[in-house]
């Protein structure tokens, strides 16, 4: 016997969105909200480390 997807056209209502959630395997990982530091605030951190260690470090002459 074949049976279709079981698949809503329409927008959900909140409660059965609710609920959707809640039974999902996938909640646990994305329930919690993260915050990373993305590349644009690491980039700028590590130019300015590595311009502060050469300027502390002595100019060699030959």
């Amino acid at each position: 016997m074949l049976a279709p997807p079981k698949a809503v056209m329409g927008s959900l209502n909140n409660a059965d969105f609710e609920k959707l959630v809640e039974s999902s395997l996938i909640k646990a990982k994305y329930a919690i909200a993260v915050d990373p530091e993305s590349a644009y605030e690491i980039l700028p951190k590590r130019i300015n480390e590595k311009l502060a260690e050469q300027s502390e470090l002595p100019i060699e002459t030959m």
